[in-house]
């Protein structure tokens, strides 16, 4: 019985102290974030939207495509009898087909035209001889082509809204990239909150085996009459109050795994504890002044913004310009009583001509253009704004994380000077020397010396992310797929 007993116990004390779930497998950073983006939809969810905008994008191309058009008409008429010759009823069938086709390097046009035309006559019958034939076929082949001169010269119009799709794809990738960084970096937080819990109960655990040690020493002592009743009482007070801070911090990391696991969507958390060494220095922080603020994709935004401004001004500049477009055309017909006579295409007519159009005043245009300037200058002030937001957090950032390391550095000489405090209280009370109350204080004081190197050694990776994340260098962010 005794010996189960003991067995129980053991098997107490090792849930307490050790994983809080049997067969805990160590779980790194880099594994952490990456089986979360395998199975958390939100890199979906980003992919997705830059592929939506390349679609938006190509849909605007249709000024490239063929376009093809066809026509059918069929009239009847009674001219007006000015002349005995005239005829009495006239009806036209007409067909037509063109295929036209802009290009975008020009921003010229052409079209192809292909039309058939019957013509039927009836003239009076009270002649006495025939004026002329009473059907009769037409058919031509009509090519054109129109070349801007000024207005859309090398298809400025055309390419318009493809330029903006372009900006628009290129800007949704950097925002989807800036995201992803993000939302990497808020699970690097939460596994840092967890690892900085898994550190504080490994404080809280050896605190509660000093107690329970100093408890049993007190007891064996009062037994031989070497300390007084009171001294038992504060060595157990001592115990409560850290197995309260044990069972407290085991309650916290069993809802921190749990709300891990249901964030991230995986099964790693809930089978593992973080590897992560809390009080590893990170020895490669690039500093301030080798940042390339260009590179730093807040700034890109705005560049790409102004992209869009500068884009949108060229397009609102180039309607302002006078409409001068070149037309030339070449067509074939022939026509004929009989409708095989009548695609010989033998008659051919050339034509060329310039025309010339420009509105006057044109406000709608310059308003928009005195518009787009103003909120050109309006976002480049606001780039230089960002720029010295991005310069002055990123000093002020890095002289925190290096002060941070010289404080933590102190955190270890506090902890070596509390250790060997409490050999000596510990030392000198079963001297008889001193009170139990002072080694209680001096294990506390070293459990909150370990406490505040830990806090601080968790204030110095918080940082460090950061800092990474305002400078795009965040580790273990994916560069795609997009």
């Amino acid at each position: 019985m005794l010996r189960m007993n003991r067995l129980l116990i053991g098997v107490i004390v090792l849930c307490l102290n050790g994983p809080l779930s049997w067969g805990s497998q160590p779980l790194s950073l880099s594994n952490f974030i990456s089986d979360t983006l395998q199975n958390h939809p939100f890199l979906k969810q980003e992919t997705l939207g830059v592929i939506a905008s390349r679609f938006t994008r190509n849909s605007t191309q249709g000024s490239k495509d063929i376009t093809l058009s066809a026509t059918a008409s069929n009239g009847t008429e009674e001219p007006l009898s000015t002349s005995p010759f005239n005829p009495t009823t006239r009806q036209t069938t007409a067909y037509s087909a063109s295929a036209s086709r802009s290009f975008w390097s020009t921003g010229g046009t052409i079209s192809v035209t292909a039309g058939s035309t019957r013509l039927d006559q009836n003239y009076p019958t009270t002649l006495p001889f025939e004026i002329g034939p009473n059907t009769y076929y037409e058919n031509s082949l009509t090519m054109t082509y129109s070349q801007p001169l000024w207005q859309n010269l090398g298809g400025n119009q055309f390419s318009y809204s493809y330029d903006l799709g372009e900006l628009t794809v290129q800007q949704t990738l950097l925002q989807s990239q800036k995201n992803v960084e993000g939302f990497v970096a808020s699970l690097s937080h939460h596994y840092l909150d967890w690892a900085f819990l898994e550190s504080q109960k490994e404080i809280a655990d050896k605190r509660f085996d000093l107690a329970k040690k100093a408890e049993q020493q007190t007891r064996n002592q009062l037994k031989a009459n070497l300390v007084d009743k009171v001294d038992l009482l504060r060595s157990q007070d001592a115990v409560r109050i850290a197995e309260q801070r044990v069972l407290l911090l085991r309650s916290q990391l069993i809802a921190k795994r749990t709300q891990l696991a249901t964030q991230t969507n995986t099964k790693t958390v809930s089978n593992g504890y973080p590897s992560l060494d809390l009080y590893q220095r990170n020895t490669n922080l690039p500093h301030p002044n080798t940042i390339t603020i260009k590179a730093v994709r807040s700034i890109q935004l705005m560049d790409k913004q102004k992209a869009m401004l500068i884009r949108q001004r060229t397009y609102v500049e180039d309607l302002d310009k006078p409409n001068v477009t070149l037309d030339i055309s070449h067509k074939i017909a022939d026509g004929d009583t009989a409708y095989s006579q009548s695609t010989d295409y033998s008659n051919t007519d050339q034509s060329l001509s310039l025309n010339v159009s420009k509105p006057f005043f044109a406000s709608e245009t310059k308003n928009k253009r005195q518009s787009l300037n103003t909120q050109i200058r309006q976002l480049e002030y606001q780039t230089q704004s960002e720029i010295l937001r991005v310069q002055s957090m990123a000093k002020n950032l890095y002289i925190q994380i290096t002060e941070l390391e010289r404080i933590m550095d102190l955190n270890q000489t506090q902890i070596t000077f509390a250790k060997e405090k409490t050999k000596e209280e510990l030392r000198f009370y079963n001297q008889g020397r001193s009170q139990l109350a002072f080694v209680i204080q001096s294990q506390d004081n070293e459990q909150n010396a370990q406490l505040t190197y830990a806090t601080n050694a968790l204030n110095y990776h918080q940082m460090t992310l950061t800092y990474l994340n305002l400078i795009d260098r965040l580790p273990h962010v994916p560069r795609g797929p997009f």
